[in-house]
């Protein structure tokens, strides 16, 4: 089916970035702009849908032969931490600093544009962690400047029309 690249987009991250979790669960974590201008939080609500279809999809098959498995061959499921950035850069690093020494995500996900990636990778550059930008358009992630020679910065697109498809 056609939401099956993006089941490898979380397989690839997966292996790239598991870290030290709590086994069985792989927390996703972002920041979007839940807060202030409308078109942005309009936005928002559909990155924060689209990520929940793709979540419950990976954990539908968490206990089938397809699933995800830890390196004992235990399923693994995915949750999904959002918190709000208010659309502001500062708010932005703040939250980074936080899901990162707080320990309370395992894989971090850019926020919606590309000023506050922009932002996000400044933190997670420092703090050497690696940050999965992406695209909900069918437009190349290649075309992102922010990713070009920064280490520890990848990315993905997640073409929202082929999810919305699957429902």
């Amino acid at each position: 089916p056609k939401a099956q690249w993006a089941m490898m987009a979380l397989r690839c991250a997966w292996l790239l970035l598991w870290p030290s979790s709590v086994v069985g669960q792989l927390l996703l974590g972002l920041s979007l702009t839940k807060t202030g201008p409308s078109h942005e939080v309009l936005k928002a609500q559909l990155i924060e849908q689209s990520l929940e279809l793709v979540v419950s999809r990976a954990n539908e098959n968490a206990f089938t032969p397809n699933g995800f498995q830890d390196h004992r061959g235990n399923p693994i499921q995915f949750g999904l931490r959002v918190f709000d950035d208010e659309g502001n850069a500062t708010k932005v690093q703040e939250l980074y600093r936080a899901m990162i020494q707080d320990r309370l995500v395992d894989l971090l996900l850019g926020p919606q544009t590309q000023a506050l990636s922009e932002a996000a990778r400044s933190v997670t550059t420092a703090l050497q962690r690696t940050l999965m930008l992406w695209s909900l358009h069918t437009m190349s992630v290649d075309n992102f400047p922010l990713q070009a020679g920064q280490p520890g910065t990848f990315s993905v697109a997640v073409p929202v029309e082929n999810l919305m498809d699957q429902r």
